[in-house]
């Protein structure tokens, strides 16, 4: 299951507790939240008896330092950005980053930065 091997990867990538859909009140910073906010049948499922899924998370990464930001954000895309293979337990076809936005969150005081990358998976 992508949701569970990502958990895994992205805590062992970065060192950081990461959470799925949102940080809890007791949270600690830097963290990383993500969440899955797409999950279609690929267009091309049926080609070669492929069963293809097309999943797209979003992973926000929340931390009051800026240069941590950048440098969390370029590991994040680089590791992502084309991707095939196995990550954990999941038979990734290919992975591409859709979108990456930065911004900051007044309240907490912290530096954000939503990335959402697409995952055609084979099922």
């Amino acid at each position: 299951m992508l949701e569970i091997d990502l958990l895994a990867h992205l805590e062992t990538l970065t060192g950081w507790k990461v959470y799925p859909i949102k940080v809890p009140q007791n949270g600690t910073y830097p963290t990383i939240v993500y969440k899955e906010i797409g999950n279609i049948r690929n267009s091309e499922s049926s080609l070669n008896g492929n069963n293809l899924r097309t999943l797209h998370y979003e992973f926000i990464i929340v931390t009051p330092d800026s240069e941590e930001l950048i440098t969390t954000k370029h590991t994040l895309i680089d590791s992502y950005e084309g991707y095939s293979g196995l990550l954990g337990n999941t038979d990734i076809f290919i992975a591409r980053i859709v979108s990456s936005v930065p911004t900051y969150d007044n309240a907490q005081n912290n530096f954000e930065y939503n990335i959402t990358v697409e995952f055609t998976v084979k099922q």
